[in-house]
């Protein structure tokens, strides 16, 4: 909706649009990076400079939330024993420096459990957003939300697909179904389905 959800009009006449109902600021694979790493020419930023363009965009559109899929605090699914405390300080500060991006909810994929499910609660819970887990179970996930923002009733949802010990998924198609209806009987006017798993099966 980040362009308002409204159909394009020239600047004359009365039925110039006005600013987004709804702003949805979506990005995947974040990986645990917090700065650019570097590697390629080109990079635009880290969280600092994202962070600091959502926050002025507000004048333009004042309600507005970010979502997440893929791979979002850690960068792979195993963690380096040399690595783990410098990792998980870095996935904490992701989590903290998110709460402040009006950050509403994230599918997880393979990688958050990389330092453990309690790791991923604590993650979960100071990160502020809800995590979208409606094709499995684990402490902490719900299958959807229904958030209102600039007056509408957006429903979140989401699946992912973790080989994990210990960590069960189903099939994904089934449980969107289910997620979209209940958002929907919780009176959800739009609806954005976060899925964590391979391209085709997302397809």
């Amino acid at each position: 909706c980040s362009g308002g959800c409204h159909t394009a009009s020239t600047p004359k006449g009365p039925n110039v649009a006005g600013p987004p109902t709804v702003r949805l600021y979506m990005v995947s694979d974040l990986a645990g990076a917090i700065e650019p790493c570097g590697c390629s020419k080109d990079q635009l930023g880290g969280l600092d400079h994202a962070g600091a363009w959502m926050a002025d965009e507000k004048t333009k559109a004042p309600a507005s939330m970010l979502v997440t899929a893929g791979p979002l605090f850690f960068m792979d699914p195993t963690l380096k024993p040399e690595k783990v405390g410098q990792d998980t300080q870095k996935a904490e500060t992701l989590a903290s420096v998110l709460k402040q991006l009006d950050f509403a909810a994230f599918a997880p994929a393979q990688n958050e459990w990389a330092a453990g499910e309690p790791e991923l609660v604590k993650l979960r819970e100071a990160s502020g957003a809800a995590m979208l887990f409606g094709n499995g179970a684990t402490p902490g996930a719900v299958p959807f939300v229904v958030k209102e923002v600039g007056g509408v009733k957006v429903g979140l949802l989401g699946v992912g697909k973790p080989d994990v010990p210990g960590v069960v998924s189903k099939p994904p198609a089934d449980a969107v179904k289910s997620a979209a209806a209940a958002a929907k009987a919780q009176g959800a006017k739009v609806l954005i389905a976060l899925a964590s798993v391979g391209r085709g099966e997302a397809k």
